[in-house]
């Protein structure tokens, strides 16, 4: 199947070339490369929307067609076309952010086709974004996000995401996504919606795992340790060679939380920054803060 460029600016980019093929072969997505934002929502053909499906309109609207029948051919044309709709308006984004070191080659045909039978019917463009992310992550970097993440992300309404969201303003990285979220009870968190109620909800729906009664650490780190918190280098240095630890608090990532972090769209706390500073610095190490 050849893909041209229809833009007249030139040959297409192999990855957006490769990703076109993806979409087409994987899923039945056909999307036009020289359309953007603001032409992305329009009408697919009723015709071929119909053929795909093995729905034979012009027997359906012929004359003898009841109005049932009529009614009932109009809905799906409606439905299919409001389908292509949302998956325009989350796949050309993709389009037009899609990288050239991107691994699209190994992008699983089964997999964009999971992606978009779980996002299909999605409308509000905030949660339209999310899934471009997700789609945008998985096209750059194959096999980031798994089924399972996509499970999850197809259950969760706009309010789970905006949590989720600003969950994601606790989170350092040491080695890999740490969540550390101490005193439930403290401001720092409770203003950004963050406590005993939404936390026990996250764990409900699958991204992280809450325990009130656990005090989790980070163990047998070495006389020092490299954190990250979003553009900032903090590294602690212990008193001891090895086996030192390190509060984490009481909530941590599952795996498909964790895959999801990396494309919610959290940013830094610098109120908390600084309060988790203050804690380290009254505790068994030195810190030091990377300029």
């Amino acid at each position: 199947m050849e893909i041209n460029d229809v833009t007249g600016l030139g040959k297409l980019s192999k990855p957006i070339d490769t990703f076109l093929k993806k979409l087409a072969t994987g899923a039945g997505v056909l999307i036009e490369p020289h359309m953007t934002k603001k032409n992305a929502k329009a009408q697919a053909e009723a015709a071929k929307i119909a053929a795909e499906s093995k729905v034979q309109v012009d027997i359906i609207l012929s004359e003898g067609a009841n109005d049932l029948q009529q009614r009932a051919v109009r809905r799906f044309v409606h439905k299919e076309t409001r389908k292509q709709e949302n998956i325009e308006a989350i796949a050309i984004p993709v389009l037009e952010q899609l990288p050239e070191y991107s691994d699209v080659d190994n992008l699983e045909e089964d997999w964009v086709a999971n992606f978009f039978n779980k996002c299909e019917n999605i409308s509000d463009e905030k949660m339209q974004t999310l899934w471009s992310r997700i789609l945008l992550r998985e096209a750059t970097k194959s096999g980031t996000i798994s089924k399972r993440a996509l499970e999850i992300t197809s259950t969760l309404d706009k309010k789970d995401a905006e949590l989720f969201t600003n969950f994601g303003q606790f989170v350092w990285m040491a080695h890999q996504a740490t969540p550390m979220v101490m005193n439930i009870e403290d401001e720092i968190y409770n203003n950004e919606g963050i406590n005993f109620q939404t936390l026990n909800h996250l764990d409900a729906i699958g991204l992280i795992k809450f325990d009130p009664h656990q005090n989790l650490h980070l163990l047998n780190i070495k006389k020092s340790v490299l954190l990250t918190y979003y553009n900032k280098e903090v590294i602690l240095t212990f008193d001891n060679d090895k086996e030192n630890q390190l509060a984490i608090g009481k909530a941590w990532f599952t795996q498909a939380g964790a895959e999801l972090f990396e494309i919610c769209g959290s940013s830094e706390n610098k109120d908390y920054f600084s309060m988790i500073l203050d804690k380290w610095n009254k505790g068994p190490m030195v810190v030091t803060v990377l300029p």
